[in-house]
């Protein structure tokens, strides 16, 4: 078997745009702290070709971009000569290219951290890769298997803390708040929110500033895009953290853990997190607080806006977790194991 602790050449491939992208930077620096030479394979660049490709709508125009993005992609490959490619969430590879790197002895991989229902890229490449690291289980699981996939694993997603968690909010902070959420106003966090427009909840996120009723009294910034430097900041100067996972009608699996978890539980804040059914593998009732319905959540905040010191006892156990087993550098030494032992797993756990 490969020692995956010897150093690797790995290359990380981006997706071309979206929310995932930081994951695919973090992955990278995480590997690289690790020890390993790891060099990311940035590809917003391609943003403006993608959808011009999709604007003309045409075979040729799709096999051109595909074929432009292959070109720089090899180029790059060449010059690194890695062991194993990791093609993170909708990153453009394709199967023609997988197969070359099959037959040249490179190790694929695809962390696909999008929601398998909402995202279906998957479908095309999954029995084309050597692995695929999911971060659902269950049904995708399953979904992968009769797609054909190789090998495939669970992988949750993680977070990269701070050597120091930042200090609590002073009264003067801009970005103090006694709850606050920032993300994308999906409609099930819109009924949500709601009811707690008269208990100080600030909103962040582009998106907010369109949406009618109660709510829009809680936009602190709803026009422009906010980067991870002002996300950080926002978690930082409240006291609770409402972190209720986006939701589509028609979605019927709910068993993912989004970053927002890792990111605000590694920065050492409270939070209030929807129930999610893999929540408990990775935290405890005493490091995150979970709430299942509107009155519920209500009934929360009103307790913890009235008892900081418990707040900030669950917020430090969840930091010490964090610290402990969800960093990306966690994340990475378990997908070298997977994927360059080329060990048998169901579910992230041995066969």
């Amino acid at each position: 078997m490969t020692d995956a602790a010897t150093p690797k050449r790995v290359a990380v491939v981006s997706p071309i745009f979206g929310g995932t992208f930081p994951v695919a930077a973090q992955a990278q620096r995480a590997l690289a702290a690790l020890g390993h030479d790891a060099a990311l394979m940035d590809m917003r660049p391609f943003a403006a070709d993608y959808m011009e490709a999709r604007k003309r709508g045409t075979q040729d125009a799709q096999l051109a971009f595909f074929g432009a993005v292959r070109g720089h992609i090899e180029d790059a490959l060449s010059c690194t000569n890695p062991e194993l490619v990791v093609a993170l969430a909708q990153a453009p590879v394709r199967h023609d290219l997988l197969a070359e790197l099959r037959a040249a002895g490179t190790v694929s991989a695809l962390w696909f951290i999008e929601h398998f229902e909402r995202f279906l890229t998957w479908r095309a490449v999954a029995p084309h890769y050597d692995w695929i690291l999911r971060f659902q289980k269950g049904p995708f699981a399953e979904a992968l298997s009769e797609a054909g996939a190789r090998n495939h694993a669970y992988l949750p997603l993680a977070t990269s803390p701070e050597a120091t968690k930042p200090a609590w909010p002073t009264d003067d902070d801009p970005y103090r708040s006694a709850l606050c959420f920032f993300g994308s106003p999906y409609q099930n966090r819109i009924d949500l929110f709601s009811s707690l427009a008269d208990r100080g909840l600030s909103l962040w996120g582009k998106g907010w500033a369109q949406v009618p009723g109660p709510l829009s009294t809680c936009v602190r910034a709803g026009e422009e895009y906010l980067d991870r430097n002002i996300e950080r900041r926002v978690y930082a100067g409240a006291d609770i953290v409402i972190n209720l996972h986006s939701r589509l009608p028609g979605e019927t699996v709910f068993d993912f853990i989004n970053p927002r978890t890792f990111d605000v539980a590694g920065m050492g804040r409270f939070q209030l997190v929807d129930r999610r059914t893999l929540l408990a593998e990775h935290f405890g009732p005493e490091e995150i607080v979970t709430f299942e319905s509107a009155r519920d959540l209500r009934e929360k905040v009103d307790h913890f806006l009235h008892h900081p010191e418990q707040r900030r006892t669950i917020a430090d156990a969840a930091r010490a977790r964090v610290m402990a087993e969800h960093t990306y550098e966690h994340r990475m030494q378990q997908l070298l194991h997977y994927t360059l032992n080329r060990t048998e797993v169901a579910d992230g756990q041995p066969r």
